[in-house]
């Protein structure tokens, strides 16, 4: 199979790059029972500076356009921008996992929320790639993986839909975040904006825009994506022992993959 590789603008890392996936056991059922892994709306990510544009980049770009065109045509550039921002914000959706070649301690306390019950997904960049092969919107548009990029600029240019949803503010840089994401074709015409910024570069959306795009469920290849399943460090060896019994009568190749987390937490 072909790869299917981002633009320039935008880093994949290498194939046997190894990511993590951390989730509660519910969310694990999901994946299992129904063959399928969700991609979040970027607009339901708690992070509200998601697929924003960074407001020094915006005020570099508002300062060239008064020098080249009219006060009447720097308000359209501006509007027709922020619609567009808007707009992508709203039709993509993504699925996140975190780089490096252990668990992390930190991770697994947020993801499981204080729950105890859970599991981690360990593979690398080109499994997943393999796994979502078949997955897309319908109209030929395949899921990319790309490094999030974390800082307060995009750069001198003007970004890329690409640059834009793979970049974070530095406050989440712990992440290690890399990213698939898929952008969905319109669910409704734009409407115009409202507001600029707020804070440090937060460009809010509109109060109502109309409908957003929902979460996707994209089917996977399990056997594919699942190089090896971590359990959570903070459950008892029942959840390995009921984790494993379930494997074996649903994807019986991913019972061998079943390991003990290296944390220990008591």
């Amino acid at each position: 199979m072909s790869e299917k590789r981002p633009g320039p603008s935008v880093e994949r890392p290498h194939g046997n790059t190894v990511v993590w996936r951390y989730m509660g056991l519910d969310k694990f059922l999901d994946v299992l029972l129904n063959r399928r892994l969700y991609f979040t709306p970027m607009g339901e990510l708690t992070d509200k500076y998601e697929a924003m544009l960074p407001k020094r980049d915006y005020e570099r770009m508002q300062r060239r356009w008064k020098e080249e065109l009219t006060s009447d045509e720097v308000n359209h550039r501006v509007y027709e921008l922020f619609s567009r921002l808007f707009d992508l914000r709203d039709r993509t959706v993504v699925s996140s996992w975190s780089k490096g070649p252990d668990e992390s301690y930190g991770l697994w306390k947020i993801y499981l929320g204080g729950a105890r019950a859970g599991v981690a997904i360990r593979t690398t960049v080109s499994r997943i790639e393999r796994a979502l092969s078949n997955s897309g919107d319908g109209l030929g548009k395949q899921v990319l993986v790309a490094q999030v990029n974390y800082g307060h600029s995009l750069g001198p240019e003007e970004p890329s839909w690409e640059q834009i949803v793979t970049r974070k503010t530095p406050y989440y840089e712990y992440e290690r975040e890399v990213r698939c994401f898929l952008l969905l074709a319109p669910v409704a015409e734009t409407v115009e904006p409202s507001g600029f910024w707020e804070g440090k570069g937060l460009i809010p959306p509109p109060a109502s825009r109309g409908p957003r795009a929902l979460g996707r469920h994209l089917p996977v290849d399990l056997e594919e994506l699942v190089q090896e399943l971590y359990i959570s460090p903070f459950a008892g060896k029942w959840l390995r022992d009921v984790v494993v019994q379930l494997l074996r009568s649903i994807e019986s190749p991913l019972a061998d993959r079943v390991k003990t987390s290296h944390v220990r937490d008591a």
